[in-house]
């Protein structure tokens, strides 16, 4: 539910107090600052602290699945330690995706990953990122006293979003010491090509399915069910935008999900990077293996993504024990991004993959 001000019988000043609460658990660092209101077709925001508009925010509204909202939180982080002690307070709003960023501990697990000191916040009503006019994130906004000094949608946010920081805070300090603006040895990944394999729309996605590939569940709204069979051969080269899947799969609102060791899904990488955001369904201690081949083959070792470890078998291979985004290839040549994704031992530990991802340095 999207918090509303003029919720029924409850006063201004209560509303505000309710909506603190309920925010309460998804925002780390601070306090609720602000939550994003609906109104008259509308989105817009509203502060729950009145100083909120006093001082200056660098906000960052960022997808954690991902490739630039991983390059975003890492420019966020060097600028928190350059630019907090200056006054420049920082809010990472992280668009809640799917649903599993929905859960408090995991969204503490996903904070405490990032070892960062800024103020974290989920937006769990999925209500702030379009008060913000967001379409397609990352998105970067420094404002103060309602006005806002930058405003980076897409584009060359990486270094102008520092030098518009830094011509900022010499506004009311010219001659400010300042430090060269940053630049990372880690390369930047951009996103190419996002693939959702769930019936529910998201923003910047690039592939779904076309609809009737799934049937409908009788009594079970939602739902959907496909057995697939293909005629490809492993290691055949697919065109860019190519996908199959073979075996049994379920198919709801986010993901996939399997239980069948005889389904794949094999793709077109139409850049050298490839992530996949996946999820366990096992209620044992059992995690679901994914095997990764390019080519019909194993990965080269120069070609593994983060995430990627060689099994006893010499199989490339991920294991997926928590929701979220896992890194599987990394810098494929042209001739090596046919990518299947096999699923060993998901009759003991089914799995669920909400998309793909494709990225280019």
């Amino acid at each position: 539910m999207i918090w509303k001000p003029k919720e029924k019988d409850l006063t201004l000043e209560e509303a505000v107090e309710m909506a603190r609460k309920e925010l309460a658990p998804f925002w780390f660092g601070k306090s609720p600052q602000i939550a994003g209101v609906y109104a008259n077709g509308n989105y817009s925001v509203f502060p729950l602290n009145p100083d909120f508009s006093k001082d200056p925010w660098l906000i960052l509204i960022i997808d954690p699945t991902q490739y630039s909202g991983e390059g975003a939180i890492l420019y966020a982080k060097e600028w928190h330690k350059r630019y907090s002690e200056l006054g420049l307070n920082f809010l990472l709003l992280v668009t809640a995706t799917y649903k599993y960023l929905m859960k408090v501990e995991l969204a503490q697990k996903f904070v405490e990953d990032l070892q960062a000191d800024l103020t974290v916040a989920i937006d769990v009503e999925q209500a702030l990122a379009p008060a913000f006019g967001v379409k397609i994130p990352p998105k970067i906004i420094l404002i103060h006293q309602n006005k806002k000094y930058l405003e980076f949608n897409e584009g060359d946010w990486v270094e102008q979003t520092e030098i518009l920081i830094q011509k900022f805070l010499r506004i009311k300090e010219p001659g400010l010491p300042l430090s060269a603006i940053y630049q990372t040895k880690q390369k930047m990944v951009f996103d190419v090509l996002r693939v959702e394999f769930g019936t529910k729309p998201k923003l910047g996605t690039s592939f779904q399915f076309p609809e009737g590939i799934f049937r409908e569940v009788p009594d079970s709204p939602g739902i959907q069910k496909g057995n697939f069979e293909t005629s490809r051969v492993p290691g055949d080269i697919l065109h860019e935008e190519e996908l199959f899947v073979t075996g049994k799969w379920t198919r709801d609102a986010e993901k996939l999900s399997t239980s069948d060791p005889n389904a794949t899904i094999t793709f077109y990488a139409t850049g050298g990077m490839v992530a996949m955001v996946a999820e366990s369904l096992s209620t044992s201690s059992d995690h679901p293996i994914v095997i990764v081949e390019a080519g019909g083959l194993p990965l080269f070792e120069s070609m593994a993504g983060q995430d990627i470890t060689m099994d006893e078998t010499g199989k490339s291979v991920v294991w997926v024990r928590k929701p979220g985004l896992y890194h599987l290839v990394n810098n494929a040549t042209i001739k090596h991004r046919t990518i299947t994704l096999r699923f060993g031992n998901v009759d003991v530990a089914p799995i669920g993959i909400f998309g793909l991802r494709i990225g280019q340095w």
